[in-house]
């Protein structure tokens, strides 16, 4: 699948596995920063019908970043999951300053400060496109050692 837009492409490609794309966290970070509608019926289509493709995909039984959603009150449930969810974390003394993070990053939460990135957190999407695109491997996933062992 390709797309111009990458919000979209993922909406699709949720649809085609099956999935609500707005159960896909990062489609609900679109959604909510009006990047989306999260509705197959609003993308345009070439070639075959997508229905054609649809694929009966099981999901893997994990826990999401959603864990504490609709278990505590918002703001508790805000509070959690910024302090618990996985998170990209540089290592400067091994970033060589390419701004790849930077130009990679869907909703532009990461700036470089002299030639280094800096997350806001509270921007993150927790999509690791940054993680996955360095080319140094600078940037690790910081999982929170209490929600780890309590997710097992």
């Amino acid at each position: 699948m390709a797309s111009f837009n990458p919000y979209y492409l993922d909406v699709a490609g949720s649809y085609v596995m099956g999935i609500n794309p707005e159960d896909v966290p990062t489609v609900q970070r679109a959604i909510e920063r009006n990047l989306c509608t999260g509705r197959i019926d609003d993308i345009e289509f070439e070639g075959e019908n997508i229905n054609n493709f649809i694929l009966k995909y099981k999901l893997p039984n994990t826990k999401s970043v959603n864990f504490f959603r609709g278990r505590v009150p918002k703001r508790v449930e805000e509070f959690l999951t910024y302090y618990l969810s996985p998170r990209p974390v540089f290592q400067y003394d091994v970033c060589i300053g390419c701004n790849r993070c930077h130009d990679v990053c869907p909703p532009k939460a990461i700036k470089m400060v002299n030639n280094k990135p800096h997350v806001d957190y509270k921007t993150c999407i927790r999509c690791f496109c940054c993680h996955e695109l360095c080319p140094q491997k600078a940037v690790k996933i910081h999982r929170n050692k209490i929600i780890s062992r309590f997710l097992k």
